[in-house]
């Protein structure tokens, strides 16, 4: 591959953020065009994403802009997707561009990185404990073989088929986090869990969960998803990655080593933190009502709602290790997490019902 140029959507966000950086550093000969919303109308965003890599260009536009991003798609043999887990417009837009790369017949087939979130597994519990749950193998997971009602499989499905096909192919592969904590870096310091819990629970009164709460959920570190991504990255530009005959490269569960926890002991903690802090009138955590948990729909039951229990063994063959999340869990970096949070404004970027586009 001699273009050695990577076009990358969300690098003001979260991961986005630590994405960058970890590209600079883990490959440091690529350049790096990256798509950030409003940029030119913010210098004080471009400054603190343009600060994460040294050889950074940065493009004004968002994710609808989808013939912008057919454009960028089309040029390069490599993109990087970790601002949506849900955003079909972006993807085909993306998946159309890369088509028409590989098309051309230059350098090969391109590649194509996306984030999407264990929602993808969920088993809707609707907040009841399940007992003995085995955990679930990326080795044995296809986007077609779990309930198509579940979260990011409208964006998962078509990159998964794009990524099958034998013309115009493209090198596609998913990447699964877990639920992301720790503080981000450059231009969004707070995890997207901490944002939205900090908008719904003073709307409700309380810290609260999806029925009673019982249900579990594996965590990774931010700093890992990020080196998560680099680290496939690598194997797939070294010929190293689990890929198919047909150049499809399989999906991979994004996990740490930590404890499974409930959300019901999660949503009290946050909810202790809130009331010491003055949000809330109480601390502790009890059941939404409908009026909270309707906002969401079937989205909130299934990304909120569901256990969420995998393993992440594709990564570890690559060599793969979730160091960062070895070192603080996801209870000791909520302090940490909130007090970036009280300090930042506003406190949430999107209304209930846009919170699909984010990743869960």
């Amino acid at each position: 591959m001699s273009d050695k140029t990577i076009f990358l959507l969300g690098a003001s966000g979260f991961i986005g953020g630590h994405t960058l950086k970890r590209l600079g550093e883990d490959l440091p000969s690529y350049r790096v065009i990256a798509l950030v919303r409003d940029i030119n109308a913010n210098p004080e965003k471009k400054a603190k994403v343009a600060a994460l890599h040294p050889n950074v260009e940065l493009v004004d536009g968002d994710l609808n802009d989808a013939t912008l991003i057919k454009s960028y798609a089309s040029k390069y043999p490599i993109t990087v997707n970790v601002a949506s887990s849900d955003h079909p417009v972006s993807v085909k837009a993306t998946l159309d561009g890369l088509e028409e790369h590989s098309g051309s017949g230059g350098g090969g087939p391109p590649i194509y990185i996306h984030i999407s979130g264990m929602g993808v597994i969920s088993d809707n519990a609707r907040g009841e404990r399940v007992e003995n749950i085995k955990p679930l193998s990326d080795l044995d997971y296809h986007p077609t073989k779990v309930p198509r009602t579940n979260v990011h499989l409208d964006s998962d499905i078509p990159i998964t088929e794009a990524g099958e096909r034998t013309v115009n192919r493209v090198r596609t592969a998913i990447v699964y986090p877990g639920w992301v904590y720790g503080e981000g870096v450059g231009a969004q310091r707070t995890t997207f869990g901490v944002r939205i819990y900090r908008a719904l629970f003073p709307a409700a009164g309380h810290a609260g969960t999806w029925g009673p709460g019982e249900n579990q959920m594996t965590s990774v570190h931010v700093v890992d998803v990020a080196s998560a991504i680099t680290t496939l990255l690598k194997a797939m530009l070294e010929g190293r990655a689990d890929e198919g005959k047909d150049g499809h490269c399989k999906s991979h569960f994004v996990l740490s080593e930590q404890p499974l926890y409930t959300m019901k002991d999660f949503t009290a903690a946050f909810g202790d933190a809130l009331y010491k802090h003055g949000e809330l009138k109480e601390g502790g955590s009890k059941p939404f009502p409908p009026s909270i948990t309707d906002q969401m729909g079937d989205l909130g039951w299934c990304s909120l709602g569901g256990n969420q229990i995998g393993s992440a063994d594709r990564l570890r063959k690559l060599g793969w290790e979730p160091v960062e999340s070895r070192k603080i869990s996801v209870f000791e970096s909520m302090p940490l997490e909130l007090e970036v949070a009280f300090q930042a404004a506003p406190v949430l970027e999107t209304a209930p019902g846009e919170r699909k586009q984010q990743t869960l």
